[in-house]
């Protein structure tokens, strides 16, 4: 019950006596009622705008109004205050029907204790709900802090995560578990395919959707959002025009995007479900999603770089040590032939010839090293090119004496053109260099085909040379290996540099007659018919 220090303010309307034993019974009874006073409409208004009322208490018949008529033109400044209507004509049906809190029929003054009965007890009422409803607010508010919180926390783990994957698992569990959105799923963007792509999914997303959908450029509201960057939130989606998919089970959705990583998606079966507090916590994760995605990428790019600078410096040892050997060695041949031409003079035309010769493969040593120096991994744009235009021209920059090339089918590839002619020239004179054969050979003079063609995902170059004369194939692509006195050891270490460059693959084999086959496979490309 109300106690004395509860003191109720009272807006009592009515005629100037119209009801003065009621007006003494609130007087009167100082320390529970405060009485204000109003006798038409305009001034109970202004009293409810200035005065701390807490209860209105009409008289059914006021100058040129009734009470209805009061309640209903000052509903608004009355708000949840209770309202007392003082019955005498009206039907207590229709009092309660507009919205009267409490009616009491006035038949004697004896009436006046039971209005402030009936007054004690609907602000009791209101008072109670007023606190319960603070109480909730509290709760709701030390709800949303923990869960913010919790939030916090969890970004802290997405800030130390390397693994795409990982992020979106985590991402899709704080969301079910935190912010209570039990269907959600990540979508990362592939480049590649330049599609949206689910990453994860939680239980009941699985449960409600046999499959969770691929998106190409342009398909449904998340490549809106994921082009613009921009969230769109929707109290029932299957009504957008543009919705992916009009007959699915979910109406809540929110999209969220997540930079150029990909997008977040929430959503429910029930119309109009996120609150502002859900909707807030769920664009702090998302944001916080894709700055851990950010650092990610910046770590991976980091470490790329890290791998890139070991080989580089990998590279220069071994080329340090190469160029102390391989350079040195035909200085050093072409200095003797140079001392022996001057000594004799004989044949000095053909110690010169010999020197120039050891000097040529020292130029060309140079070259090679330079270029893989300088290059390594690095390629320029790729493009549609074709494969055997390229071959061909490749080809004759090949002093190929009188070796020949046969072309089998031709396709389209991404590539570097120069890089990739450049492989060609390289196979090509690797092919005439060690497929030839002098007169003097056992089988006589013998001038190699070079056939250039196709595999599923890739290209083979072979020839019908006397094949590789080492166990192990992978060696001929190690950096200084040859078989030939005149060879620098570099030519197919930049095929294979260039390979790896563009993503492929290449491994070496013995061609059907015996000579030696590269296959390059794992090409972007299509075959032509």
């Amino acid at each position: 019950m109300t106690t004395a220090s509860d003191g109720i303010d009272v807006l009592y309307v009515g005629a100037d006596d119209a009801n003065p034993p009621l007006e003494s019974f609130l007087e009167r009874d100082g320390d529970q009622f405060t009485l204000h006073r109003a006798t038409t409409i305009p001034a109970g208004n202004r009293r409810l705008e200035t005065d701390a009322v807490e209860c209105v208490v009409c008289e059914d018949d006021l100058p040129g109004a009734t009470g209805l008529e009061f309640l209903e033109r000052s509903r608004d400044a009355i708000g949840e205050r209770p309202f007392v209507l003082i019955g005498r004509q009206t039907p207590p049906s229709e009092a309660f029907a507009a919205g009267v809190t409490e009616y009491v029929r006035w038949d004697s003054p004896d009436d006046a204790a039971v209005v402030g009965n009936r007054v004690q007890n609907a602000v009791e009422r209101t008072r109670a709900k007023r606190q319960q409803e603070a109480l909730q607010s509290v709760s709701k508010r030390n709800d949303h802090e923990q869960r913010l919180e919790t939030l916090h926390e969890t970004v802290r783990r997405l800030m130390t995560s390397d693994i795409e994957r990982e992020v979106a698992t985590v991402t899709t569990d704080a969301a079910r578990e935190i912010i209570d959105l039990e269907v959600n799923t990540v979508y990362f963007y592939d480049e590649t395919a330049d599609r949206l792509v689910s990453a994860t999914e939680t239980p009941e997303g699985r449960d409600l959707f046999d499959e969770f959908p691929t998106f190409d450029r342009g398909e449904g509201l998340v490549w809106q959002v994921f082009e613009s960057d921009e969230p769109m939130i929707f109290d029932d989606v299957s009504e957008h025009p543009d919705s992916y998919n009009p007959e699915t089970p979910i109406r809540s959705e929110m999209i969220l995007p997540l930079g150029d990583h990909g997008i977040f998606i929430a959503g429910t079966t029930e119309d109009s479900a996120f609150d502002a507090k859900t909707i807030s916590l769920a664009k702090i994760l998302a944001r916080s999603v894709e700055t851990a995605l950010d650092s990610t990428a910046r770590r991976h790019e980091l470490h790329a770089q890290k791998e890139r600078l070991r080989e580089q410096n990998d590279r220069l040892e071994e080329f340090s040590s190469i160029v102390a050997h391989d350079v040195r060695n035909p200085i050093s041949v072409a200095t003797g032939y140079v001392e022996l031409a001057a000594d004799e003079t004989d044949d000095v035309e053909s110690e010169l010839a010999a020197a120039r010769r050891a000097l040529e493969r020292s130029e060309r040593i140079t070259d090679d090293l330079l270029w893989l120096a300088r290059s390594g991994q690095a390629i320029g744009a790729r493009v549609e090119t074709n494969l055997a235009d390229v071959a061909e021209t490749a080809w004759r920059h090949v002093q190929t004496d009188g070796a020949s090339l046969e072309m089998n089918g031709d396709r389209l590839v991404l590539a570097d053109r120069d890089r990739l002619s450049q492989l060609f020239e390289n196979l090509f004179r690797n092919a005439v260099e060690h497929g030839s054969t002098d007169d003097d050979g056992p089988q006589g003079k013998h001038d190699p085909l070079v056939r250039v063609g196709t595999l599923e995902d890739g290209f083979v170059v072979e020839d019908t040379g006397p094949g590789l004369s080492v166990a192990n194939p992978d060696t001929v692509f190690e950096l200084g290996y040859t078989s030939d006195d005149d060879g620098t050891g570099y030519g197919l270490s930049i095929v294979e540099t260039i390979v790896e460059a563009h993503g492929w693959s290449i491994a070496v084999t013995e061609s059907d007659e015996g000579g030696a086959r590269f296959e390059i496979t794992g090409l972007d490309s299509q075959t032509k018919g």
